[in-house]
């Protein structure tokens, strides 16, 4: 992320602490009249960004923070004491007091160095007396922000400071880094881009800041480097050259990861017609495609924050066409740096051509907020319906695939317009959709969750007694008509005080939201998913947030029973902050899942729906996918196992009572029934049976 936004205050907003003079006067016979200042006050307050110990000396710990100048204790933390010889007074601007690194030699203690926002800092005494040794000299603006320092175990004369976002980013490396003369410091600047083999997809002109937020030289071979900020580089050769550590490349402008996974996943789309298709959309890094099921990725945006997309970096919801993969709609924003500032930018964009060419939609009237997109059932490729909601703006609809829009009103509360958070649509149902809110964090206004059974034009809260009323995070519909809803509490989401229905878990109501049941006791859902080819099957994502709560047990459920009860299923996922849990439409056995700083993960149900027989799960499994409708009206179900199988294909409403819906043979492994040969699929649960 923007180093820039993380830190966004000024120096003249922060008071840095309350000082008190002392003075005496005698009329005839006292010196002149002198000021000595002493630093009372309650101690911290502010942020400490650094902490080093003396190698020699346990008590003795040295701290540097973002706007109090450097600190020492000597006797362990009993007392403190500002280093501030030479840093303090003069000319030297308040950006000084700002330290990111401190670093000390290895063969000798007393020698330290100090990285600030006006460049690197030097001490030949222990930190009380400091000298600039980079740059040579101040200027009034574009001093180099040094945010690490490195000390080579191997020659204590080889200095490195590596340089962040307020100057020309880079690494400079001291060949006489120990000598006590400042004027003898030599200086090489080790970042030059024509030192670069490779960049990685995350290159000069898609993102130019080449930032290093940390250093660390191999204690074994000093010509072993690694280094970075948002890219990961290494060199062999003591920063002559580098080349990047993350990816490896796969072809034009396509990457496959190493394991470095850093982004945060707002969600996934699945191309209708090529399973292995996958469109994603990432916070800060846009919008990827992979057509080869995650082994490499394609990297859609020309350059980060492309003007062609309203100057959007990142991609937050997806909606793929149902017949023409190359029509994608992308609700886009600057992912959670806008939560700096109340979710302002929020831009719909189309294209029809896979990505290469894009068009806002909605201009001048679907723009702010929180770009949620959903598209419902039914429709052609030029009159589809979608709705987008739209976080402190409102809700709007189309029904000609984007070219006009509507704002909706009607049912909706004045707050609740301005606090819509997620969309949920009914399987095979084009009229019914579900609408989340978030409730506030001053705990005056509750969540809830609205339904509408006209496709979006009018809309219903359902206000039971045991309807949710938390920040609904996301809601699903079964193939039966079960409704969940994923919640937290936003205001005080580990408060014992909070109780039922506010409660963050997952609820779940069998008549279309008019009665609930909380059937998960986790504090904060925030996926759930509802594979179609397995109608019992229900998996939940609860997610780690910001504070410890020992009631939370972060990462994946599964219920085998249409979410009566469940059991934790989680192996695999390294990353527990995550944003949702969806199947694969067209191949409900694939699971995906987003994270906030994982990256994607990708799971397989397989055959977990079923009892598995004695010595394990039998390889005679057999897979069924329902299929929407096709451009003569037809909808139908796909078929696939061993070949030249016998099947029975069964039907029930109660999982108890089971009708014959056909009977047919697996001919090489696959068969497609149409609903011409069964017409109106009845709803309910179906099996498959080898005869």
């Amino acid at each position: 992320m923007d180093e820039s936004s993380v830190f966004p205050w000024g120096w003249a907003s922060v008071l840095l602490g309350l000082f008190i003079s002392f003075s005496s006067y005698a009329a005839d016979s006292s010196p002149e009249p002198q000021l000595r200042w002493t630093n009372p006050g309650p101690g911290a307050g502010s942020y400490l960004w650094s902490a080093v110990f003396d190698p020699n000396n346990s008590s003795k710990v040295y701290f540097g923070g973002d706007i109090e100048g450097p600190l020492l204790t000597e006797d362990g933390g009993d007392s403190y004491r500002r280093l501030s010889g030479g840093l303090a007074g003069g000319s030297i601007p308040a950006d000084v007091h700002a330290e990111q690194a401190i670093a000390i030699d290895p063969g000798n203690s007393s020698i330290l160095y100090l990285g600030t926002w006006l460049g690197l800092f030097r001490s030949t005494d222990s930190g009380e007396n400091w000298s600039l040794v980079f740059p040579e000299l101040l200027e009034e603006e574009g001093n180099p922000n040094i945010c690490s320092v490195a000390v080579s175990p191997h020659d204590s004369q080889v200095v490195l400071a590596g340089i962040g976002n307020s100057f020309e980013n880079g690494d400079g490396r001291s060949t006489n880094g120990a000598d006590p003369d400042p004027t003898g410091v030599q200086w090489r600047y080790l970042w030059e881009e024509s030192s670069f083999q490779d960049f990685g997809w995350l290159d000069p002109v898609w993102w130019p800041e080449l930032n290093i937020g940390f250093m660390a030289i191999s204690p074994s071979d000093p010509q072993i480097l690694f280094a970075g900020g948002d890219h990961l580089f290494r060199t062999n050769d003591g920063g002559e050259t580098w080349t990047e550590a993350y990816a490896s490349p796969r072809g034009e402008n396509t990457w496959a990861g190493r394991g470095v996974e850093l982004l945060v996943t707002f969600d996934v789309s699945v191309d209708p017609n090529q399973s292995d298709r996958w469109w994603v959309a990432y916070d800060d890094m846009g919008l990827w495609r992979t057509d080869d099921a995650g082994q490499s990725f394609v990297r859609m945006d020309a350059v980060q924050a492309d003007p062609v997309t309203g100057g959007t970096d990142g991609a937050f919801s997806l909606a793929v066409d149902w017949e023409n993969s190359d029509v994608l709609y992308v609700g886009r924003n600057n992912g959670e740096n806008d939560s700096l500032v109340d979710l302002k930018l929020g831009l719909i964009y189309k294209t029809t051509d896979s990505g290469k060419t894009w068009q806002q939609l909605g201009t001048g009237m679907v723009e702010g907020g929180r770009p949620q997109l959903l598209m419902l059932p039914g429709g052609t490729e030029n009159s589809r319906t979608l709705l987008c909601a739209l976080y402190g703006v409102g809700l709007f609809r189309t029904i000609d695939s984007g070219e006009s829009w509507e704002q909706v009103q009607t049912g909706l509360s004045n707050f609740d317009r301005e606090h819509l958070w997620t969309l949920g649509g009914t399987p095979g149902n084009s009229q019914q959709v579900y609408l989340g809110v978030s409730d506030t964090q001053d705990a005056e206004q509750p969540g809830g969750v609205y339904r509408s059974d006209d496709a979006g034009l009018t809309w219903t809260k359902l206000t039971g007694p045991t309807a949710p009323t938390g920040q609904v995070l996301a809601l699903a519909v079964g193939a039966t008509g079960v409704l969940y809803a994923g919640t937290t509490a936003l205001y005080d989401w580990l408060s014992d005080e909070v109780e039922v229905p506010r409660l963050g878990g997952l609820y779940r109501s069998e008549d279309q939201g008019e009665s609930w049941i909380r059937v998960l006791d986790q504090l904060r859902v925030d996926g759930i998913m509802l594979p179609s080819g397995h109608p019992e099957i229900v998996v939940c994502a609860a997610s780690s947030f910001w504070n410890f709560n020992s009631k939370v047990n972060a990462g994946t459920y599964i219920s085998r029973d249409q979410g009566q009860t469940f059991e934790y299923a989680s192996e695999g996922l390294t990353h527990t902050r995550i944003w949702f849990v969806i199947s694969d439409p067209h191949d409900p056995d694939r699971l995906f899942l987003g994270t906030g700083g994982g990256g994607l993960f990708v799971a397989d149900l397989g055959t977990i729906g079923e009892d598995p027989a004695p010595g394990g799960i039998p390889d005679t499994s057999i897979k069924l996918t329902f299929i929407g409708f096709n451009s003569d009206g037809e909808s139908s179900i796909l078929i696939s196992g061993p070949n030249d199988q016998s099947i029975i294909i069964q039907v029930s409403e109660d999982l108890k009572d089971w009708s014959e819906l056909t009977d047919s043979v697996l001919q090489s492994g696959s068969l497609e029934i149409l609903d011409n040969e069964a017409p109106d699929f009845p709803k309910g649960f179906y099996r498959a049976l080898i005869e």
